[in-house]
């Protein structure tokens, strides 16, 4: 865990690009599964840009029904990031955030046996339907 930490800090608060650590961390280059200035098929100034971005202040200007759904294997975002925007929503306008935590599930909604497969994104996992159960019950409710 220590060496993602210190890829990632270099990678998002440093704003180093994944090519640029690995060159200079050798070490390092074990924990990169991508390409060398991209993520996810975006370039890494994306999310360069999306660190620098106030996302609370933006979250806290949203007047419309907020869902978070978080995964208990989620690896890219914890639970309370997930709660911290549906507090915001609440708190400027009561009732308007819901916060839903499926379990067993990782960041793309798939559900696995173990943390350690979700993080790997094995191959046995599969869509976990109850995201798009609390999305129907979600959108029922606003009615």
């Amino acid at each position: 865990m220590k060496g993602y930490a210190q890829f990632y800090d270099d990678y998002l608060v440093q704003k180093k690009t994944p090519g640029e650590i690995i060159k200079a961390k050798p070490g390092l280059a074990s924990l990169w599964y991508d390409e060398p200035d991209h993520q996810y098929g975006r370039p890494a100034s994306f999310y360069f840009q999306l660190e620098d971005l106030d996302l609370l202040s933006a979250w806290s200007k949203v007047d419309v029904p907020v869902l978070t759904i978080h995964g208990e294997y989620d690896w890219i975002m914890s639970d309370e990031d997930h709660k911290i925007i549906a507090n915001i929503a609440n708190k400027h306008r009561p009732g308007m955030g819901t916060f839903v935590e499926l379990k067993k599930t990782n960041h793309l909604l798939y559900t696995y046996d173990t943390p350690e497969e979700a993080f790997k994104g094995a191959p046995s996992g599969y869509y976990n339907p109850a995201a798009t159960s609390a999305v129907l019950d979600f959108l029922r409710n606003q009615q």
